[in-house]
This record gives C-alpha cells, sequence and structure tokens, in this order.
C-alpha cells in the first residue's frame, strides 16, 4: 500500500523570491517512487515538485522553485503545505516496506 505524508508549516514572508522543500529520507526496498508535492492555493490542489525512484540508502532531494514559489503560501495567514507519498514503481519484491523519513522542511527565501 503507498504510504502518504502531510507536513504543514509557515512561511516567514508572503512572496517568497525562492522555496526549497528538503527531504532526507530512504526506504527498505528497491523500485518504490518518492514523490514530493507541495499545495497550490491559487488552484487549490497539490502540484507535483519532484519525481525520482527512492534510494535504499539516506539521501537527500533539494526540491526548488524559483519561478511563482507565492502559489505555495496561503495569502491569508503565510501557511505552507506539503505532501511527501511512496508508492510501488513496478513489481516489488515484498508487500512489506517502510520509508524512513529523517527530515522534511522548507528552506523560504524572503
Amino acid at each position: 500500500a503507498p504510504i502518504q505524508l502531510l507536513l504543514t508549516g509557515t512561511a516567514p514572508t508572503y512572496t517568497p523570491s525562492q522555496m526549497t522543500f528538503r527531504l532526507e529520507a530512504s526506504t527498505s526496498i528497491d523500485n518504490l517512487n518518492q514523490r514530493i508535492e507541495l499545495f497550490n492555493f491559487q488552484t487549490s490542489a497539490y502540484e507535483e515538485i519532484d519525481l525520482r525512484l527512492a534510494t535504499t540508502t539516506d539521501s537527500v532531494t533539494n526540491a526548488v522553485v524559483t519561478s511563482n514559489a507565492s502559489r505555495f503560501v496561503n495569502q491569508s495567514n503565510r501557511s505552507v503545505m506539503g505532501r511527501v507519498s511512496y508508492k510501488g514503481a513496478g513489481p516489488l519484491s515484498t508487500n512489506t516496506w517502510r520509508a524512513n523519513i529523517d527530515q522534511a522542511c522548507w528552506i523560504i527565501n524572503p
């Protein structure tokens, strides 16, 4: 079954020049997709900003948004929302697996 992690935070500004979502994670098996999405408050939907195969050793992903980053900031209260998910990219070696997330955070430049 897929795994989803929902995250919320507060941006220091309504109009960031750049936003990076940093994820340090690993999975217990190969052949899993790791997807990072941020909530776009202009469209009221999650927007995929990174998709890659997960690794079985700790790896860091920095998903950077440089164009119109303010679309990911709620303009009434500066909240930000992210979603990290894992799902099989094809046949899996087992039905029992896990994702290990060491760090998930935003780096927001004014």
